[in-house]
């Protein structure tokens, strides 16, 4: 039986793997940059984890633009497109048509792409494409060298150590 979500994205419908089970403690934006403790969403404010002040304009939180701001606080940097690089990790931010966040997914060793989706489970499909919904708009490109536990950033070794 397909997932409700599937609908939104009909060139997904059988071209993806169950990478996890269902949890609602993270959303894409959190796992796209390898956080699965928080959610991250910057309204209604206090309530989520947001890495970032605020926009003077409230209606510009949840522009692209303030969630670029938000995944440079991990050490990413945006960059020209999602093409497999060396010693880089990537992720993906789909704004939509309005330049609006809309969806984050991150980049596999492989060149495939995983994604949580909303409260469900993370999934794991080939292309970035394939998650564009029926009115799509642009999707920007981050990167950030590759780390391991002895050169993660402090927030990430601390994480580990407590698990």
């Amino acid at each position: 039986m397909p997932k409700a979500w599937e609908a939104q994205f009909p060139q997904l419908q059988g071209r993806y793997t169950k990478s996890s089970e269902v949890t609602k403690t993270y959303n894409c934006a959190a796992f796209a940059v390898g956080d699965d403790q928080n959610w991250w969403d910057p309204l209604p404010p206090k309530t989520y984890y947001w890495p970032i002040q605020l926009p003077p304009n409230i209606s510009e939180a949840y522009a692209v633009a303030s969630y670029i701001r938000a995944f440079e606080t991990r050490g990413f940097r945006t960059c020209s497109d999602g093409s497999l690089e060396a010693g880089f990790e990537k992720i993906a931010i789909y704004g939509n048509r309005w330049g609006y966040f809309e969806h984050a997914a991150r980049q596999l060793p492989d060149g495939r792409w995983i994604s949580k989706i909303a409260e469900d489970e993370d999934i794991t499909h080939d292309t970035v494409d394939l998650l564009l919904g029926e009115q799509p708009g642009d999707i920007s490109y981050m990167a950030r060298p590759k780390v391991n536990d002895d050169n993660a950033p402090p927030d990430d070794r601390e994480r580990k150590e407590e698990a």
